[in-house]
């Protein structure tokens, strides 16, 4: 081989090595995922179940850190504030990414600008469940009941704001019924006080409301997708009733303003690694998810609808 191209051949290959090395990024050694919800919320059993497979597919420790508080603003506030390193993830929604900035005086953050947008990550079912003991088996036997009794029915939510009060709002809109909206931090209290009779009227995640539904404990008697849940495809959806009724809630994995975009896309690429495995899908499915991927700049396109959404609900006058 003469000189000239062994030369050629050195320099292609030290090229091609220099790519691979350029392509390799260097992951933290751990990583915390801030989720502004309290153990228990459907956004916390969907955070942990991710943070696991994360951790595998990264070979590093990530662990998850509630921050819980005004329907998920404290959680994403704190994580808007940290260093944009990779070492902080945050888990957002449609009430911390969507309906905040029109319910929390002075946000301490912009849910479109304040964050780096990484992958969606799950759809979330919400549903209206009651106390067993509670008369009414449908939402028809529902509005019925509050007619008779008119402001006699309080419902409860995981806050002011989220897709869960929305539910309520809408029902009550679509049904003429007076119900009372009484906001708590988060599903799992909500589920606790409904088995223990505190209240009789919840919506909440369908994850949350699971366990209990499936034990006998409460009863759920409507969804809030247009379609039925393939969890729970016993049960009406409420658009059955009101047709054109579709209000899900989504999860998505956010880093804070400026995080590198090559870090950034190593943590979408495994996303959607991890969503693509048989046996993560069938746990979210099991836990009452839809498991969902997206990259970055989809992720953004659903916040940015999400905060038209909710500026919409705003103007045409629903009090939240």
């Amino acid at each position: 081989m003469n000189q000239s191209r062994r030369t050629t051949l050195i320099f292609f290959a030290a090229t091609a090595f220099s790519g691979v090395v350029k392509a390799a990024v260097s992951v933290p050694s751990s990583i915390r995922i801030i989720i502004p919800w309290p153990p228990g919320s459907g956004g916390d059993i969907a955070g942990r179940l991710v943070a696991q497979k994360l951790g595998e597919e990264l070979h590093t420790n990530v662990y998850v850190e509630n921050r819980a508080g005004a329907s998920g603003s404290i959680g994403s506030a704190l994580g808007s504030r940290e260093k944009p390193d990779g070492t902080t993830l945050i888990l957002g929604n449609s009430a911390s990414h969507g309906s905040s900035k029109f319910t929390i005086p002075n946000l301490a953050y912009d849910p479109v600008s304040s964050f780096t947008p990484i992958s969606m990550l799950y759809r979330n079912t919400l549903v209206l469940a009651v106390n067993k003991d509670f008369p009414a088996d449908s939402l028809p036997a529902l509005i019925d009941y509050a007619k008779k009794k008119p402001g006699s029915l309080a419902f409860g939510t995981p806050g002011v704001g989220t897709p869960h009060q929305l539910v309520g709002e809408l029902i009550k809109e679509k049904a003429s019924i007076d119900m009372v909206h009484v906001p708590y931090k988060g599903s799992g209290q909500i589920m606790t006080d409904l088995v223990g009779g505190h209240i009789n009227l919840a919506v909440s995640a369908q994850a949350a409301a699971l366990e209990m539904y499936r034990a006998g404990k409460v009863k759920i008697i409507a969804t809030a997708d247009k379609e039925r849940s393939r969890q729970l495809p016993e049960v009406p959806a409420i658009s059955e009733t009101f047709p054109d009724f579709d209000v899900a809630g989504w999860g998505g994995l956010f880093g804070p303003e400026g995080l590198a975009p090559d870090l950034a896309a190593r943590y979408e690429r495994a996303i959607k690694k991890i969503m693509a495995s048989p046996d993560f899908m069938q746990s979210m499915e099991t836990n009452g998810f839809v498991p969902v991927s997206s990259t970055g700049d989809e992720l953004q396109a659903v916040v940015q609808e999400e905060t038209k959404r909710w500026q919409a609900i705003v103007d045409r006058g629903t009090k939240l």
